[in-house]
């Protein structure tokens, strides 16, 4: 039996239940879903898909994590990354961010000055981060308090440019 098949009943719980809440709110929307180990990705769509792209998709990431908390309530043993989104927005906005990080990348590398992007929630940090991770020219630094921070990426000195 494949990871895939194996992780079918939880998939099959994580879609019932975002089924029954659509339902349950008179959404008009279809689940598409895509699996591929560890990892399943959940498409509303449909004529009510923008509802839950308000407050930049925050229901959207609250229902992420709330079905990653469902299955792992009930498949303690299994390890899977659950992304919920509507219509392509969080694909979208993910989209954007890593070419948000490597224009910035490439900013600091023609200017050799760091650049500061504007403050960024936790999981739009763990974005640009990753993005960037793999560059070994340039490094990622976030910056102040609180849940909106910016970050500071600036060229490691003495690292030969890969782009």
């Amino acid at each position: 039996m494949t990871q895939t098949e194996q992780a079918q009943p939880a998939v099959d719980l994580l879609l019932e239940s975002l089924d029954t809440f659509t339902r349950g709110h008179g959404l008009d929307v279809t689940l598409e879903s895509d699996i591929e180990f560890p990892s399943v990705y959940v498409n509303f769509v449909g004529e009510d898909e923008n509802f839950f792209q308000k407050n930049h998709g925050e229901a959207l990431r609250d229902l992420s994590f709330l079905m990653m908390t469902l299955v792992e309530k009930h498949f303690p043993d299994l390890e899977l990354e659950i992304k919920v989104d509507s219509g392509g927005f969080i694909a979208a906005k993910e989209a954007e961010l890593r070419g948000m990080a490597e224009s910035a990348a490439a900013r600091a590398r023609d200017t050799g000055n760091q650049v500061l992007l504007n403050p960024l929630n936790p999981y739009e940090r763990r974005l640009v981060h990753m993005a960037l991770q793999d560059y070994e020219d340039v490094e990622t630094e976030s910056l102040g308090e609180g849940h909106l921070k910016r970050i500071a990426v600036r060229v490691v000195e003495g690292e030969p440019s890969e782009a």
